[in-house]
């Protein structure tokens, strides 16, 4: 929905969309999820999972019925964390990174569920992407 002058309307493209959330055409970033959209007035039956698949728990990407709970919030965070760390990456590092990004972004849940249950693979690709001597993480 886009507010016009105090009053909800509806996007009926991508583009309107846009138009409507960002009039000046200026944003830091933007995140599109329109392939897993849902309209508001949906039965929740209807739905399995709605969410950008790069950033959506494995339990819920996974074949089995799952009830959501806050535990799959919090490893969405996660994702959208991983993902972060992923497009901040530096020049020498951008292979390991849209590789990791790639990964992320597939639907099959085997990753993730081995990224969260084995630290050791998380550790070595988080240290394939993260530059030691990257100093813009760091608050000084």
């Amino acid at each position: 929905h886009l507010e016009d002058e105090g009053e909800m309307k509806e996007a009926n493209t991508l583009q309107e969309y846009v138009e409507g959330r960002y009039p000046s055409g200026k944003s830091i970033g933007r995140l599109y999820d329109m392939e897993l959209s849902v309209f508001n007035d949906r039965l929740e039956a209807d739905v399995r999972a709605s969410g950008t698949v790069a950033f959506m728990s494995s339990q819920l990407l996974s074949e089995e019925p799952v009830q959501h709970t806050f535990m799959h919030d919090l490893d969405s965070l996660l994702w959208v964390l991983v993902w972060l760390v992923a497009v901040r990456a530096q020049e020498d590092n951008q292979h390991n990174a849209n590789s990791l990004r790639e990964e992320v972004y597939s639907s099959d849940d085997s990753f993730k569920y081995s990224f969260v249950n084995i630290s050791e693979r998380a550790r070595s690709q988080m240290a394939r992407i993260i530059d030691p001597a990257d100093t813009e993480w760091e608050h000084t």
